[in-house]
């Protein structure tokens, strides 16, 4: 992200690719779930 930021001196582009990567993240998570679901807490 941040060597796209140096690159781009278009803040949208960078708006939109941070928001791209935010709904690739949401979009994993439902297929596949939620990596600490099953961890619980260890005391």
């Amino acid at each position: 992200m941040n060597y796209f930021k140096k690159l781009c001196s278009d803040e949208k582009l960078v708006i939109d690719l941070m928001l791209y990567y935010v709904e690739m993240g949401v979009e994993f998570t439902n297929t596949y779930g939620d990596i600490n679901k099953n961890r619980g807490v260890l005391l």
